[in-house]
């Protein structure tokens, strides 16, 4: 896809300025962000996964020193693979509260009553989130008409 999308926003506002500076669709704004976002997150390295040692009953001393030693070095290889998923978590800013902004204000809905707004949303939600944000968006549209 060709955009001028390059860096991960940091406010819907600002994911506003871009579609509308760059003449993109809803949809083509909320793709080039996935795209993004699994970009940065791949830059973080997971390391290889590494099974944990099986206990055996009947073992000798030796044995039970090299089931030791071979359960501690698992410990630590997991411990190294949570903080490279938490460090790949941190990687990207919460875009789900950014994309949720951004879909309001360009559906409209900032336009009808705040009484209603958030029931709206959550209806629209219900109805379109499990085919995408973009179905959300789309759910809006025909419920902010209403108003």
């Amino acid at each position: 896809m060709l955009t001028t999308i390059e860096k991960l926003p940091k406010s819907a506002k600002e994911l506003v300025e871009m579609k509308e500076k760059n003449y993109l669709s809803v949809y083509e704004v909320l793709t080039r962000l996935r795209e993004l976002e699994n970009i940065e997150r791949e830059k973080v390295v997971i390391p290889e996964y590494m099974s944990k040692p099986k206990y055996k009953i009947g073992r000798t001393s030796k044995e039970l020193r090299a089931y030791a030693d071979e359960l501690e070095e698992w410990e630590k290889h997991d411990k190294k693979i949570q903080r490279a998923l938490a460090k790949r978590r941190k990687s990207t800013p919460n875009l789900g509260a950014i994309i949720e902004e951004f879909i309001r204000i360009e559906s409209g809905l900032t336009k009808i009553p705040k009484q209603y707004q958030d029931g709206v949303y959550s209806y629209a939600y219900s109805k379109g989130h499990s085919c995408g944000m973009h179905e959300v968006y789309n759910e809006l549209t025909e419920l902010v008409d209403i108003f």
